[in-house]
């Protein structure tokens, strides 16, 4: 089942429209996330690119340690909510495959919502997946420290 769409939604969607339409389709993903960034910037919102955080792993003796890294495009913070942006330029969008990132990038930042959004390389509409329209999928336990 869909959820309904509330102002954050909106927002997200409204925006990838508007720079989509600003900008055309063929564009590398670097173009698109620049712009989306000037636009939230443009709105007051709190914008980092490209942040990376540690992806740490519980070994069979206790000792936590990082076994990699994960880097979201776009994270943002606006009117009490964190949000993470995942920027693709495709032809297509694998839902499974870009749920799955996008879940652990959440999980990872400790971050509720999150949207995948295609600009596709040819002439096409945006596509904007919201978290909180993906079943639930990827269930882990935090580390203990």
């Amino acid at each position: 089942m869909e959820a309904v769409k509330d102002w954050l939604d909106t927002l997200v969607s409204d925006l990838s429209e508007k720079v989509y339409v600003g900008l055309g389709y063929g564009y590398p993903e670097s173009h698109y996330e620049n712009a989306l960034v000037a636009e939230l910037m443009e709105l007051g919102a709190f914008v980092r690119r490209q942040v990376s955080l540690s992806v740490m792993y519980k070994t069979s003796a206790g000792r936590v340690i990082s076994v990699g890294i994960v880097i979201p495009d776009i994270y943002f913070e606006f009117k009490n909510e964190k949000v993470i942006l995942e920027i693709k330029a495709l032809t297509g969008i694998s839902l499974m495959r870009n749920h799955s990132q996008l879940l652990k990038y959440l999980w990872n930042f400790n971050v509720e919502r999150g949207y995948v959004i295609n600009f596709p390389i040819n002439d096409g509409a945006v596509c904007v997946l919201s978290s909180r329209d993906f079943p639930d999928g990827i269930k882990k336990e935090k580390l203990n420290s």
